[in-house]
C-alpha cells in the first residue's frame, strides 16, 4: 500500500495518521523506538498492512499482470496504482471528502513535524505542494510520482515508463484493488480494536 491507503487505514488520531506515513521512513524494532504510543501503534499497523498486502492473492494477481520488464518492480507499481484507484473511488470507502481528509493529514504532519524523520519532512513538503493525496486520482500525478521513484532508485529501471502499464491493465488492476481493499480494511479494524 502507498501513502493514501495507509492514511485511510489508520484513520485515527493525528498521531496515528503521522505514524502511518512514517512506516516507510522508520526502520528497526518498535520496542527500541522512542515515539508516542499512537505513533508506535500506527507503525505496527503499517507493517501488518504491508505483510497482509504482500500475501494477498488479488495483489499477486495485479503484480502478475505487468509486462516482464516491469515485474521486478511490480510491488512498487501496485502500491502506487492502488492509491490511484482509492483516490478515484474515495466516496465508495470514506464519508469525508478526499480534499478534507487530505488537509487533515497535511495539518497533522505540520503539527507533529518534530516527530518526522528528515526524509519524511522533505516528502511532506513535496506532498503538500502538489496535493498528492488528492491528485493521485490524476494519471499525470501518477506519472510524475513514478518518474520521481525511478530517479531515486540507485540502479537503472523502467519505473518512469510504467504509466503505460497502468493504462494497459487498468480494468484488471482496478478490479483487483476493489476485491482486495475490503479485506485489508477488515484486517486493519481488527488490529486497531486489539490495541484498544
Amino acid at each position: 500500500m502507498n501513502h493514501l491507503a495507509h492514511c485511510y487505514l489508520s484513520d485515527g488520531s493525528d498521531l496515528e495518521l503521522v505514524g502511518s506515513l512514517m512506516g516507510d521512513f522508520v526502520k528497526g524494532r518498535l520496542e527500541t523506538l522512542d515515539y508516542p504510543q499512537p505513533v508506535l501503534n500506527a507503525l505496527r499497523l503499517h507493517r501488518r498492512i504491508d505483510s497482509t498486502t504482500d500475501a494477498h492473492p488479488r495483489v499477486a494477481k495485479s503484480r502478475n499482470r505487468f509486462d516482464p520488464e516491469f515485474r521486478r518492480y511490480a510491488g512498487i507499481l501496485t502500491d502506487v496504482f492502488y492509491d490511484h484507484f482509492l483516490a478515484r473511488s474515495w466516496t465508495r470507502y470514506h464519508h469525508t471528502p478526499l480534499t478534507d481528509f487530505a488537509q487533515r493529514v497535511y495539518d497533522a504532519l505540520n503539527i507533529h513535524e518534530n516527530l518526522l524523520p528528515e526524509r519524511l519532512k522533505l516528502f511532506s513538503v513535496y506532498m503538500q505542494q502538489r496535493d498528492l493525496l488528492v491528485n493521485y486520482r490524476e494519471l499525470d500525478t501518477i506519472d510524475q510520482s513514478l518518474k520521481g521513484i525511478a530517479a531515486r532508485l540507485s540502479r537503472a529501471n523502467p519505473i518512469g515508463d510504467a504509466r503505460a502499464q497502468l493504462e494497459k491493465h487498468y480494468d484488471g488492476l482496478e478490479s483487483d484493488f476493489h476485491a482486495y481493499f475490503p479485506d485489508v480494511i477488515r484486517m486493519a479494524k481488527l488490529e486497531r480494536s486489539d490495541e484498544s
